[in-house]
């Protein structure tokens, strides 16, 4: 006898040509599969690809995909049961990365698949202490407890993300009762994490930061270095092109400057408060510079009238403190001069913009 599985990629009703095998440049509505039925186990061991838009992914309770899985003799095909998984957990992240043992449900032959019979069900036993009532009431679906579907996925987007703290930074709109455990939060995201969705987590920061509350401000500029630091990181250097097109395509705050500069100068002038953390912040400048530079020339193309001034004096302040840090005699500062000169070259990047900067200010007088 033959074991078939037919696939689908289900949203309300079966998505178009979204599903193929691994190696094929060709989608189509479905996938089937076949297997031999020898011994208890059996294996396809098949890579499928799915192509979705991440807006599906926002229909969490209706986004899945199904199994269904047939049996096949010389007579006809024969529905055994069916399972399915959700795409997005009932915290919003996206399924995770990994192996996934899947509930296989009984039903009649002449069974009708409808979504709403059954997406209520518990897709694993990851959900069953939430939906186990809804097991037995089911007079379609009965829960086969001798057998399980078992698969692996890997999520591949720069939209979505397995993390929850993450999804709460982006949807920070409704946390605004708890916006600074928010933010402060991300410092328990791994690297992995921030760099697949880099740039819609710097848009949410820059956002909280434009509600001016005071409070907010330094957590946002701890989550900013801790972010440019995981940059720094040899395994994740490459995604630093991912805030450079981000800086020249998608940033667009004219003010972020102002408290950058003022943050940078406040840390080093009381460096010795907490050497590691201004360590980490003095190892990105050069990050913190073009972020600098890229908010005060949206300032000059949006404003009808910029006062080079204070930028100028700010710059001159943050310099006049990196040179009062250097020439402090302090045990425990001598690592983070160490570091400081280390960052010496992002140094002509500094003073190039700078002069231009202050030139700029020279001829509007």
């Amino acid at each position: 006898m033959i074991l078939m599985c037919d696939v689908f990629a289900i949203l309300f009703w079966a998505m178009q040509k979204c599903i193929c095998h691994a190696d094929s440049p060709s989608f189509d509505g479905n996938y089937e599969s076949y297997t031999l039925t020898s011994g208890a186990a059996m294996r396809w061991n098949e890579n499928i690809k799915f192509r979705m838009p991440a807006t599906a992914f926002s229909e969490k309770e209706n986004m899945h995909i199904r199994f269904e899985i047939r049996t096949i003799s010389h007579k006809a095909k024969k529905l055994c049961g069916i399972a399915f998984i959700r795409l997005t957990k009932d915290d919003d992240t996206t399924v995770e990365n990994g192996e996934h043992s899947l509930f296989v449900y009984k039903c009649p032959e002449q069974t009708v698949l409808k979504p709403a019979d059954y997406i209520k069900l518990p897709a694993s036993e990851y959900e069953l202490p939430q939906r186990a009532a809804l097991v037995a009431g089911n007079q379609v679906y009965v829960k086969n407890n001798n057998c399980s579907l078992t698969i692996q996925t890997i999520v591949c987007s720069t939209k979505l993300t397995q993390n929850g703290n993450v999804v709460q930074l982006l949807k920070w709109r409704t946390n605004m009762n708890k916006l600074d455990s928010v933010v402060e939060n991300l410092h328990r995201v791994k690297g992995d994490d921030i760099v697949v969705v880099l740039s819609d987590i710097l848009d949410s920061l820059f956002e909280i930061l434009d509600l001016k509350k005071p409070q907010l401000e330094k957590p946002v500029f701890k989550a900013l270095v801790y972010i440019i630091n995981t940059l720094n990181h040899q395994r994740y250097k490459s995604f630093t092109s991912v805030l450079d097109n981000y800086l020249r395509g998608q940033f667009s705050s004219s003010t972020l400057h102002f408290f950058l500069l003022s943050r940078l100068t406040e840390n080093i002038q009381h460096a010795s408060d907490d050497t590691k953390f201004v360590k980490d912040m003095l190892l990105g400048l050069q990050h913190f510079f073009k972020l600098i530079f890229m908010s005060h020339t949206n300032l000059q193309q949006t404003a009808e009238v910029v006062d080079q001034l204070d930028i100028v004096e700010k710059i001159r302040d943050l310099i006049d403190s990196l040179n009062e840090l250097m020439r402090m005699v302090k045990p425990n500062l001598e690592d983070l001069q160490v570091s400081l000169s280390v960052c010496l070259s992002v140094g002509r990047l500094v003073v190039d913009q700078y002069r231009y900067i202050a030139y700029q200010h020279q001829k509007e007088k």
